[in-house]
């Protein structure tokens, strides 16, 4: 699976449509009536990554357009400036508990210390994080320190228990589980695999053999949006 990502300023055409920064559109699926639309986002893509003179002027009238046809046709609101403010809130505090994580995943956490930091109650902050991380706080604690385990297992030179240590996991069977459930085999069983793929010779593994995800170069983009054009073109041909 391929995911194209096409990313603004919510500043941008703020001049001459001030509250387009506030709008929300409906979670929709580019397709069918609106399968244009993703065309559009890979021909401004394809211009992007083409780098032709005076790209930038062409990728800007494209966005308008695409910002045009998403207003003509896909449902949406317009966001109140009290609302915005009160996300604004809720989207920075997300930001410092998850980057307190992120600097202290290897620590004892609590729940109740982030809590008391924040001047809320554990209740309210375990309802927080479930409303906006779609899980607990000990789940979201846990899969930052495997992935954190999942850069340092291609290390030969750490030991299965020093990686725990290391991640914050008190118990090197969690991690196997974890390992066994995000993988099917047990975490010296997916060393051995790195192994077998010469993926030990490297001081962190890719992120692509960790996570299945794969962020392409320039040349891999513009190849992959060439070929998918091309593909389109001759279906609809």
């Amino acid at each position: 699976m391929r995911i194209l990502i096409v990313q603004t300023s919510v500043n941008f055409c703020g001049e001459y449509i001030p509250a387009l920064g506030r709008v929300e559109f409906d979670r929709i699926k580019l397709e069918g009536e609106t399968a244009p639309l993703a065309r559009r986002m890979t021909d401004t893509a394809l211009a992007f990554w083409e780098g032709a003179p005076y790209s930038q002027l062409t990728c800007v009238a494209q966005l308008c357009l695409l910002f045009r046809d998403l207003l003509l046709q896909v449902p949406h609101r317009t966001i109140s400036e009290a609302e915005l403010s009160s996300r604004k809130k809720k989207g920075d505090r997300l930001a410092r508990i998850t980057g307190y994580i992120e600097e202290h995943y290897y620590e004892p956490l609590r729940l109740s210390d982030l809590a008391k930091s924040e001047g809320v109650t554990t209740a309210y902050l375990s309802h927080f994080l479930r409303d906006n991380l779609n899980i607990t706080f000990q789940d979201y604690l846990n899969i930052t320190r495997f992935e954190k385990a999942l850069q340092l297992v291609g290390d030969p030179g750490l030991s299965l228990l020093e990686i725990c240590m290391e991640c914050g996991f008190s118990d090197s069977r969690y991690l196997n589980k974890l390992f066994v459930q995000r993988f099917g085999c047990s975490a010296k069983e997916y060393r051995a695999q790195l192994e077998r793929q010469g993926s030990s010779a490297q001081t962190q593994p890719v992120p692509a053999v960790a996570t299945g995800e794969q962020i392409l170069t320039s040349a891999q983009s513009l190849a992959w949006l060439q070929a998918h054009q091309a593909a389109a073109s001759k279906e609809h041909s």
